[in-house]
């Protein structure tokens, strides 16, 4: 990497270089040329909470699935 250069940390670069528990990236230590990108907030929680609400809608119209929940022990 030249020094130059700057370090794009966004969801793209965690999946590639932090997949792997023995990954450690040493173009990061003492750099001050890293944006980190962050997501949305408000968009990342609207989505969450549409896909919660099918999530929802999908155990209250099954049967099956609903009376699995019902008998199912969270202790």
């Amino acid at each position: 990497m030249n020094e130059e250069e700057n370090v794009i940390i966004d969801a793209d670069f965690v999946k590639e270089n932090y997949t792997k528990s023995d990954s450690r990236i040493i173009e990061l230590e003492n750099c001050d040329r890293a944006i980190v990108l962050v997501p949305e907030l408000a968009n990342l929680t609207a989505e969450f909470c549409k896909e919660l609400n099918t999530f929802f809608d999908f155990i209250g119209d099954n049967k099956i699935v609903s009376d699995f929940f019902k008998q199912k022990n969270y202790d």
